[in-house]
């Protein structure tokens, strides 16, 4: 979103915190496959570029290959 709407990012602090985040949400009831393809979707939607979306994709395939083969959370 920084890239596409030209907006400034901010650095913060290692102790600040934007967000928090309870077990069973959203992001646990997806599998891992379907988040990788949503992580396609949106970096091909920031005109990121495709060759390195993809070898991106391939990288977490192949570094997560179990969790990827058995389709789990």
């Amino acid at each position: 979103m920084i890239l596409k709407f030209k907006l400034k990012g901010k650095a913060s602090k290692k102790e600040e915190f934007f967000g928090k985040f309870r077990l069973g949400g959203f992001s646990s009831k997806i599998s891992y496959r379907e988040h990788l393809k949503d992580l396609n979707k949106i970096r091909i939607s920031n005109d990121q570029n495709r060759f390195y979306v993809n070898l991106i994709y391939c990288y977490k395939i192949i570094k997560n290959l179990k969790k990827y083969i058995l389709n789990r959370h």
